[in-house]
């Protein structure tokens, strides 16, 4: 019995030194690249761009960095608020990806849109002052999108290597 233990702690940790022994670091940074503002309607494209180093001592071949990007959407009309995600996916494949070396990609473009409206309504009834005329109640209406997380997956030949989760919703 104690030869079975010690050849499953001998042969064991081999596997696992192979995964453990690869080592990327990454940087992300989100960035607007365009803003267009139209009446009441504000539109806006936004990127990720990443920063992918290799740290394993070894060259890395075929490596595709699969992404999803998080967009939370929230519609708020008065004071009724209500709040949806989605996501966009994307790829990019590298090559060649040497030791000690540092490459970057930027995701797809991704388009974001707020809209504000203020709609004046006509109440019945008297107003506070006891007249009769007939008040006004402001509605404000807000559509906003925003980038609300990012989620890598790192492929090499095929097999999944590493992830890296940023921001809330990818969490």
């Amino acid at each position: 019995m104690r030869y079975v233990v010690l050849a499953v702690v001998l042969f064991l940790p081999f596997p696992l030194a192979a995964a453990a022994g690869l080592q990327l670091d990454f940087s992300v940074a989100k960035n607007r690249i365009d803003r267009n503002k139209k009446g009441n309607t504000t539109k806006e494209g936004w990127i990720y761009k990443v920063d992918v180093g290799n740290r394993s001592f070894k060259d890395l071949s075929d490596v595709e960095f699969k992404y999803k990007v998080w967009i939370t959407s929230e519609n708020r009309v008065g004071n009724r608020r209500k709040e949806s995600s989605r996501f966009v996916t994307g790829s990019k494949r590298i090559a060649d990806f040497a030791n000690a070396t540092r490459i970057s990609f930027n995701t797809d473009r991704i388009a974001l849109q707020q809209v504000e409206k203020v709609e004046r309504k006509k109440t019945g009834g008297k107003n506070k002052g006891g007249s009769n005329k007939k008040s006004t109640r402001i509605i404000v209406t807000r559509d906003t999108q925003k980038l609300d997380g990012l989620v890598i997956d790192v492929f090499h030949k095929g097999e999944k290597i590493a992830q890296l989760r940023y921001g809330p919703q990818a969490g």
